[in-house]
């Protein structure tokens, strides 16, 4: 051995000196420093060699020490009084006497570790006696791999390396922190705390750093600057679930998962990220150890340095296999550190198994040149690197306070969640696996089976980092303690409900709409006048998923609700489906449920909100907006379908006077429906109210969304219905979600079509068309299903994915099968997940989800199949009451059917006794487990029991489910008997869908009532019969299934056996034949059936002049010397021939008006005659409104004895409460007869009454008849401002549409038109709402003589022409309209200001005198005649025009002085009265007379006051004319 002075010493290596030499070495004598000195990784050290030692350069040849004392051991430190100097002076190896000396830190047998004062440099000195070669080697090494590693690799950064007191060191920046040993104390330390106390763990947390306990262990870490154990756990047993040791927010808030396992992955996340970093820039780390690893925390941030690096090794320049082999190495040292800090206890229990490892051994060959000189050479067999043995650390002293101290808390592995379980064990085998064991089980068969695939492990550091961070990313899925519950100790797998993968960007678009449409609101105000302050919002936003079965869609959608809370909103779902459940069920039990559930969140019932207070204020707000909005009796109606309404919003006993309480009253007598105008506007009503009741529930502050699933399943009615409630303007702050199946191919035309027609009615739409979900996505349900680590799921999740094609159904339904078929299973003994990976990928099975499922289902016991079977039958969602009368006797067990449903997945749990099945895809897989061929007879048992055992109180209930399984095996009905039975219960079925306003499951069930009729049923079953077919064609009118009706209105009408039994039958045959525009034949047919009634009315192709006349005398001589207080006293109308009569001719009524002009007055007189003749009627209030109509009209023009009528008329309503007839009557009385007497703007509210009043009854037709009167009246005759009256105009044009008013919708289309034309604008109405232009809509209504619809079209035109100055394109327009007289029928109120213009034209074409001058001169000084005469009726609406025609009179006799003074007249009376429009008309009018005679300045004057009017009407295309025409005279 040499000698210690030996220039061969190992302490010469370094050139230090020994301590026996007799001096120090001088100050400032050299060494390795990190700046620029002579580096052992860049040349050999020395210059000679001696004894076989490594050559050292003679400047690291020290002097000798001075003598010390014998009596210190060999091994005590150098004295803290002396040493090498500051770290990185460079100048001086002596310590400045001013500075303290450094702190002795820890201590073994080989070396010491000191810490300066200054806290931020550490000495690692060789303090062993004998120091050997390699002890001083390390030191070298350990220098070179400092400088070696790349600058983000997080390590002991060694500062230089040279002598202190005379012994071989390295010099070190100190790594903040505690060694991962002296954390997990600490940790254990606070969590016995917090068990026998509860006394904060922030209590005891000092300010500063806390105090530095010594330690035995290597790594740096304690010290004045230790930090808290956990500066992210509040020490409550709360921590936020950082990804990556930093609290970024990926992850919910662990809530349930311990603080301390959140605590301890973090760490572990930080020590993983410097192992990869280690890796990925070609180290091998090579002793991984809780006393090499310094965790740092600073606000959230966890941070993991590698102290001691002597026995790492660069390998980057190395084969694959042994970067293979070097990075597993590591990967187990860091499995077994892993078992330790999530398990607890001492890392010096496991040194068995660090034993059992033997990794050295393993590779030695692959990593002797790894044992490498400072010049890289091998040192050979003798100076290979040590195995990692925890006790092989030249520098690592026991701690006594550690060796037998136990197992922690969890040192057992009790309580270690699977995961991390299963991650660690994955560290510990070999890649490639060994037969020790299986972080997944014996993936090639069971345990024990000598059949096995090479198990998952882990390849590389990065995997296990993105392991972690994805537990702590999902920490309630992966961090939960394990519970081995029943299902567990089973064997059977529960998959995570709710769960959702992947589909970012689709989530972003859904977000994105949520997000618009409660900024942007969407629609708006469905009327004028008095909600015309609340202005239009933007389109209405609707988002249409589309996929394939079991592709995610519904699970897509629900990803919104998280958003839709935290914006105050709220959810109603609805779901179609293809059997068992009528239309209106669908629509009435999704708000059923909501309302409920606002019921339960304001009583903070269990789920329910944690803020019962925000809750019942959100409760009274929506309460407060639906009572205002809907009104009680309104309320009360949908109660009765939607009983969670009723409860939610209290006593809704009193009305609120006034027309609400006739509304209640109607309401209360008849449900949702109208007494005199039928189930056609009862179906209007309720779906008006619904869309009333949405718009009322949401606002700018509790935005909706309105989701229908499955919409491919939909009917013609629920397609209405959400037509109806997108388009409704008055529905704002909402979003529209559909749910539908793209591969269905019938459906998906019919949702197209639908969906084009809402983008052109505005709404704006978002398509998601979604598909499988990708590998990845596959990978985190498997993971997440398992509790496995995605790395190790990987092999797995393939598989699946391969085989279900990554349909997400598919793939948890496969998932469930390999359970079943034991190819998955859970080991009690590891406690995790364990599969056959071959018996996977051999596995053979269906493309087809349904059909994989069906087969599984196959393998159930009977018992199970049998309830699976009868579920399906019973619809998406049932009770326990209907599925027991629907088993046989002793069949299954009901309870142990429902439980084994419900674990599997097949069913899921709504309520108390209600079911829901998890997916209709698995309720059409029970569904096929009937064959085929035994489906029929299925059905047809399951109703019969059903039916025979229901109660009668409880056969209303499931009358449904009873008739929808009988119909589908009414085929196999043979008894004459049985098929009328079922024929009733059809027909019983059917008035209830009719009652409940769902009319096509109501067409659906009489259709199939009829069916069953024998075919001597007209014979021996009359009345039955009778019923079914009048409730049949009603229905299908109703649903406009014309084609189904034309041809089985017929049967009825020939069958009946008497007059009266067929007047059902001509009901609707009239209705139908007017509705699908056959009016004329309608007329006739009605003329026939009112002759038979015993009323002779004339034939139209007959009626002339004298049968005219004759009927005028009829009806004046019956009311001759009937005051109005006679005739509102009349006796009630008591004959049921007459009351049909009246019914008939109210029919057709419309229809004479727009075909026949003569007919209809004489329809009206025969209605008052027999209303004073016979009694009155709820027709009758109307009949006397029109009569007084046509006495106002232009043949008559008796104003006050029209007014009188009109007073009666709504007098008359009033008594006998016929509030079904308020559009009706409104609109004779407030759009034809007050306009001749009372100021125009007083009607304008009226008309909006009429509207509100129409939509309540159902009168859909009159309703927006009123908005049309509304429209005209405000344009034509008020004034009103046209940038506001465009935007309510917009909104009625809306509302038409929706409710397939089409005749009005053409008169509001040329309406808004004529507004666009006047503000400028370059759109057409026609290009945004109709696929016609107007000019195609004028001669399709020349084609059919609708003289009504000519007349408004040439009005409109004419209008325009003569406004913008066009006088002879106007002129030719007058010319065309005298085709179209209005003849006897009443006059609008836009008439008025149509014949103004045809008499300004005819004196400006006077004034030209011409030919032609006569004739002009004639048409003005008749229309002066006509306004005058008015005028004595009204002054204030016509006054202003009969100044302005007597100016253009005066104008064209030239008589200068009178035209002046008149055209001042007019202009004063126009401003006084507020109609703004014809006052910039008197002074334009007034402007052209001075130009005549040349006087432009005053001309100028009157244009400046006409742009003015024109500039507050709102019409700017008037504007700018009138602006170019002062440009021309200034």
């Amino acid at each position: 051995m040499d000698s210690p002075s030996s220039p061969s010493s190992p302490r010469h290596i370094l050139g230090v000196p020994s301590r026996d030499d007799p001096v120090l070495a001088p100050s400032g004598s050299g060494g390795i420093s990190a700046g620029g000195g002579t580096s052992s990784a860049s040349a050999g050290i020395g210059s000679g060699t001696s004894g076989g030692g490594i050559p050292v350069p003679p400047n690291l040849v020290r002097p000798p020490p001075p003598p010390e004392d014998d009596d210190d051991p060999p091994s005590r430190a150098p004295s803290s009084g002396s040493g090498d100097g500051h770290l990185g002076s460079g100048h001086s190896s002596g310590q400045d006497n001013n500075d303290p000396p450094p702190k002795l830190i820890r201590q073994s047998s080989d070396t010491a570790v000191y810490r300066t004062a200054a806290g931020d440099v550490g000495i690692k000195v060789l303090v062993a006696a004998d120091p050997t070669e390699e002890h001083v080697l390390r030191l070298v090494h350990e220098h070179r791999i400092s400088r070696s590693l790349p600058p983000h690799c997080r390590r002991r950064e060694i500062i230089d390396v040279k002598g202190f007191k005379g012994d071989p060191a390295v010099y070190f920046r100190w790594a903040r922190g505690d060694t991962l040993d002296e954390w997990m104390r600490k940790q254990e330390r606070g969590n016995s705390r917090k068990r026998s106390s509860d006394i904060s763990i922030d209590s005891r947390r000092r300010s500063g750093d806390l105090a530095f306990s010594p330690s035995g262990d290597e790594g740096e870490g304690a010290g004045p600057n230790a930090r808290p154990v956990d500066a992210n756990s509040d020490g409550r047993g709360r921590a936020s679930a950082a990804v990556g040791g930093r609290a970024d927010g990926d992850g919910e808030a662990d809530g349930e998962v311990d603080a301390d396992l959140i605590a301890r992955v973090k760490v572990a996340i930080a020590i993983a990220e410097t192992l990869r970093d280690f890796h990925e820039g070609g180290f091998l780390y090579n002793n991984l150890s809780p006393s090499d690893v310094v965790i740092d925390v600073h606000e959230g941030n966890y941070t993991a340095t590698f102290v001691d690096l002597s026995e790492a090794v660069i390998f980057y320049d190395r084969g694959a296999e042994f970067r293979r082999s070097a990075a597993e190495t590591d990967l187990r040292r860091f499995g077994l550190m892993l078992k330790r800090l999530f398990r607890g206890g001492n890392w010096d229990d496991d040194d068995d198994e660090v034993a059992t490892l033997s990794p050295w051994d393993r590779f030695s060959a692959a990593s002797a040149a790894a044992s490498v000189t400072s010049d890289g050479r091998s040192l050979g067999s003798q100076h290979r690197l040590r195995s990692p043995s925890p006790h092989s650390r030249s520098d690592r002293k026991e701690d006594p306070s550690t060796r037998k101290r136990g197992k922690g808390p969890n040192a057992s592995g009790e309580g270690l969640p699977m995961y991390l379980g299963t991650l660690a064990n994955a560290l510990l085998l070999p890649e490639g696996g060994d037969a020790g064991g299986n972080p997944c089980g014996s993936v090639g068969g069971r345990a024990g089976s000598s059949d096995r695939s090479p198990p998952a492990t882990y390849a590389s550091a990065s995997d296990v980092l993105s392991d972690l961070r994805a537990a702590l990313k999902n920490p309630r899925a992966f961090l939960r303690p394990p519970v081995l519950d029943d299902a567990l100790v089973r064997g059977r797998l529960k998959l995570p409900e709710g769960a959702f993968y992947g589909r970012h960007t689709e989530v972003g678009m859904l977000c994105h709409a949520l997000g618009s449409a409660t900024t942007f609101g969407g629609g708006g105000s469905g009327r004028g006048g008095r909600e015309g302050a609340r202005g239009a919002g933007g389109p209405a936003m609707m988002a249409c998923v589309s996929g394939g079965a079991g592709t995610g869609k519904t699970s897509l959608v629900n990803q919104i609700q998280k958003p839709l809370r935290e914006a105050g909103g709220y959810m109603i779902c609805g779901k179609f489906e293809s059997r068992s459940k009528t239309t209106t069920a669908v629509v009435f039990e999704a708000l059923d449920a909501f309302y409920a559930n606002l019921i339960a969140m304001s009583s903070g019932e269990e789920g329910a909100a944690a803020d019962v207070a925000a809750a019942w204020a959100a409760r009274r707000d929506v309460r407060r907006r639906v009572l205002a909005d809907v009104g009680s009796a309104g309320c009360r109606a949908l109660a009765r379908s939607i009983p969670s309404l009723g409860t939610f919003l209290g006593d809704l006993g009193g009305g609120r006077g006034g027309s609400d309480d006739r509304a209640d009253a109607e309401a209360e007598s008849d449900g949702l429906g109208s007494k005199a105008l039928g189930p056609a506007a009862a179906e209007q009503r309720w779906k008006y109210l619904l869309c009333k009741l949405v718009a009322a529930t949401s606002s700018e502050g509790r935005p909706l969304v309105i989701f229908w699933d499955d919409l491919h399943w939909a009917d013609e009615t629920s397609l209405d219905i959400i037509w109806m409630m997108i388009t409704d303007p008055d529905i704002r702050h909402c979003l529209f979600v559909v749910v539908y199946r793209d591969n269905e191919s019938a459906p998906a035309q019919r949702l197209k079509e639908l969906l084009h027609g809402m983008q052109e009615q505005g709404v704006s739409l978002i398509s998601i068309k979604i598909g499988p979900i990708d590998k990845e996505c596959v990978n985190s349900l498997v993971s997440e299903a398992l509790c496995l680590p995605p790395s190790l799921s990987q092999p797995l999740s393939s598989i699946v994915h391969n085989k279900t094609g990554g349909i997400a159904l598919f793939v948890t339904r496969f998932l469930k099968s390999l359970n079943e078929e034991g190819l998955l299973w859970f080991n009690l003994s590891s406690r995790r997940w364990e599969y056959d990976s071959h018996g996977i990928e051999q596995k053979e099975i269906s493309e087809d989800v349904v059909v994989h499922m069906s087969e599984r289902m196959t393998r159930l016991p009977h018992g199970m199949q049998s309830g699976l079977k009868l579920s399906a039958c019973l619809g998406s969602i049932f009770d326990v009451g209907t599925l027991e009368k629907g088993i046989s006797e002793n069949e299954f067990d009901i309870d142990e059917f429902l439980r084994f449903a419900v674990e599997g997945g097949y069913l899921r749990v709504l309520s108390p006794g209600k079911f829901m099945w998890a997916h209709d895809q698995i309720q059409q897989a029970a569904y096929q487990l009937i064959p085929e061929e035994k489906r029929e007879s299925f059905h047809l048992l399951l109703g019969s029991r059903m039916f025979l055992r229901s109660t009668l109180t409880r056969l209303d209930s499931d009358l449904f489910a009873i008739v929808g399984n009988m119909n589908v095996g009414a085929r196999l009905i043979r008894s004459r008997d049985q098929r009328l039975e079922v024929a009733r219960l059809n027909l019983t079925a059917g008035e209830m869908a009719m009652a409940s306003s769902s009319f096509n499951g109501a067409a659906s069930y009489l259709m199939r009532g009829v069916a069953l009729l024998p075919d001597d049923s007209w014979r021996e079953d009359y009345d039955l019969t009778m019923r079914l077919y009048d409730a049949a064609t009603e229905a299908l009118f109703i649903t406009g299934d014309f084609e189904a009706l034309s041809s089985m209105i017929q049967i009825p009408l020939m069958q009946a056996r008497c007059f009266e039994d067929k007047l059902n039958s001509y009901h609707i045959l009239i209705r139908y034949l007017v509705a699908s525009g056959q009016m004329r034949q309608g007329i006739a047919k009605c003329i026939s059936v009112v002759a038979q009634l015993g009323e002779i009315i004339p034939d139209p192709a007959g009626l002339d002049s004298n049968i005219y006349t004759a009927e005028v005398q009829l009806v004046k001589r019956s009311l001759t010397d009937l005051s109005e207080e006679d005739l509102l006293t009349l006796p009630l109308m008591t004959d049921k021939r007459t009351l049909v009569c009246m019914q008939f001719m109210n029919h057709i009524l419309t229809a004479a008006y727009s075909c026949e002009p003569l007919l209809a007055p004489i329809l009206v007189f025969r209605m008052v005659r027999l209303s004073v003749s016979q009694g009155v009627s709820d027709i009758s209030a109307f009949a006397f409104g029109l009569y007084g109509a046509w006495l106002v009209s232009a043949i008559n023009s008796d104003f006050e004895g029209g007014y009188r009528m009109g007073r009666l008329a709504i007098a008359l309503m009033n008594r006998l409460g016929a509030t079904e007839f308020i559009p009706r009557v409104y609109t004779s009385v407030y759009a034809f007869i007050n306009i001749w007497k009372e100021p125009f703007q007083t009607g304008l509210a009226k008309h909006l009454e009429g509207y509100d009043a129409g939509v309540l009854t159902g009168d859909m037709e009159f309703s927006i008849n009123c908005l049309y009167n509304y429209s005209a009246c405000a344009l034509n005759n008020c004034g009103e401002e046209l940038a506001m009256l465009e935007s309510h105009v917009r909104l009625y044009i809306r509302r038409a549409i929706q409710c397939k008013q089409r005749w009005n919708t053409k008169f509001l289309l040329l309406i808004h038109d004529q507004i666009l034309q006047l503000i400028g604008s370059s759109e057409s109405s026609f290009s945004i709402f109709s696929h016609h232009s107007e000019e195609n809509m004028y001669q399709e209504a020349l084609q059919n003589r609708e003289v009504t619809i000519c007349r408004f079209v040439l009005y409109k035109r004419k209008f325009l022409a003569f406004f913008y100055g066009d006088m002879d394109t106007a002129a030719a327009l007058f010319e065309m309209s005298t085709e179209f007289p209005i003849g006897a029928n009443a006059r609008m109120s836009h008439i008025c200001i149509s014949i103004l213009i045809d008499g300004l034209i005819a004196f400006f074409f006077a004034r030209k005198h011409r030919e032609d001058e006569g004739r002009w001169q004639n048409i003005g000084e008749a229309v002066i005649d006509l306004t005058r005469q008015w005028a004595t009726s009204s002054e204030w609406n016509f006054i202003n025009k009969v100044y302005l025609l007597e100016a253009e009179y005066f104008f064209w006799k030239n008589d200068q002085v009178k035209a002046v003074d008149k055209y001042d007249q007019s202009i004063k009376a126009a401003h006084n009265h507020r109609f703004v429009h014809e006052e910039g008309l008197a002074y334009e009018r007034a402007a052209q007379f001075h130009l005549h005679h040349q006087r432009n300045n005053e001309a100028v004057v009157c244009l400046t006051m006409a742009k003015k009017c024109y500039e507050d009407w709102g019409a700017h295309g008037l504007v700018n004319r009138i602006e170019q025409s002062i440009s021309k005279l200034v």
